[in-house]
């Protein structure tokens, strides 16, 4: 179940860069200048993929919770966890 709800985040943090019409880049860039972090194009290409093992099972990407109150603010949300997708 955990799974799941780690390809729900993978899905949702793609849909709001694709709303926005911004390049993996311009996403590290903003990531930058509201937290200080850097985060690599291509991990932020992981944190969008959502991923299937072997088995089909889904097995996600550890997604950073210090990342989550950072997505928020640079996709305008007004609390820290408002862009989370809903629990299975």
């Amino acid at each position: 179940m955990a799974d799941e709800y780690l390809n729900q985040i993978a899905l949702r943090i793609r849909g709001l860069r694709k709303q926005k019409k911004w390049s993996q880049a311009e996403v590290r860039d903003r990531i930058k200048q509201v937290s200080g972090l850097n985060v690599a194009e291509s991990t932020l290409y992981a944190y969008e993929r959502p991923s299937r093992s072997k088995d089909k099972q889904a097995t996600g990407y550890a997604f950073p919770t210090e990342l989550i109150p950072v997505i928020a603010k640079i996709y305008g949300f007004k609390t820290a966890t408002g862009w989370l997708p809903k629990e299975i």
